[in-house]
């Protein structure tokens, strides 16, 4: 008995020096082998990322663009044109622009002057109305604030940073109408999308109430009866128009 109770004592004191030679001993593991709480993009030049590319204070920017009028019913929708920007500094600047409008009607305008159109009731016959003998849009210029309220970056390789900005607009400025003017007040937001320090693709989106002609006012516009109206024969009315620009940015 006194021989196990002996050897029962050995064992633990053996087991305990055991725990206290290994109990400050570490083990290590291969970093890839280990967990990680978040993964970061890695870029080879870390510099674009931290500063600031595209410098906006002091500069002007030039921008060629086209669109179209995404609310009109009768007249062809698309435009033409160009702004000039000058920046203040890297928020504020002053934007001014001017698009033509080539004419014409679209197809809901042509039908109309074909007579291919009925009324609703399909009983009173056929009609023609030619909204070209009406006023119509042949130019537009207008002056800005701008505001740019974001810049940021994005990267869809990993290896290539995109710069990118978001504007607001508030301005105004008139639609000429052959003989008539039509003052206009404008609001609207602007993206561009920065390839490098100067060029960029720019999109636009233009609210505008404007002071226009209202085409029903002046007698039906018939293309058979060779009479058309003069521009004073029309009442005004507040027309709205929904602008969406695209087109080509470069900083000068």
């Amino acid at each position: 008995m006194k021989y196990y109770l002996a050897a029962i004592s050995l064992l633990v004191v053996s087991s305990a020096v055991s725990s206290l030679a290994f109990g400050d001993v570490k083990i290590n593991f291969p970093e890839e082998e280990l967990a990680t709480e978040s993964v970061l993009p890695k870029f080879e030049e870390r510099g674009a990322i931290k500063n600031r590319n595209v410098k906006h204070a002091g500069r002007f920017e030039f921008n060629l663009m086209g669109g179209f009028v995404a609310s009109e019913p009768l007249y062809s929708p698309f435009n033409f044109g160009g702004s000039l920007t000058y920046h203040f500094n890297n928020t504020s600047a002053v934007h001014v622009m001017a698009t033509f409008f080539p004419g014409g009607l679209n197809d809901n305008g042509e039908s109309l002057k074909n007579g291919d159109v009925f009324l609703a009731d399909g009983t009173s016959g056929q009609i023609k109305f030619d909204a070209e003998e009406a006023p119509n849009k042949e130019f537009m210029v207008a002056a800005h604030y701008q505001y740019t309220a974001y810049y940021g970056k994005i990267s869809l390789t990993g290896d290539f940073v995109m710069n990118l900005t978001l504007s607001g607009l508030i301005g105004g400025g008139v639609y000429v109408m052959g003989d008539l003017i039509a003052p206009a007040a404008n609001i609207g937001i602007s993206q561009r999308f920065y390839f490098n320090s100067s060029f960029a693709l720019r999109f636009d989106i233009l609210i505008s109430a404007f002071n226009g002609p209202d085409i029903t006012s002046a007698g039906p516009l018939n293309p058979d009866d060779n009479i058309i109206p003069d521009a004073s024969d029309f009442d005004r009315s507040i027309q709205f128009d929904s602008n969406l620009f695209f087109g080509l940015s470069f900083l000068l």
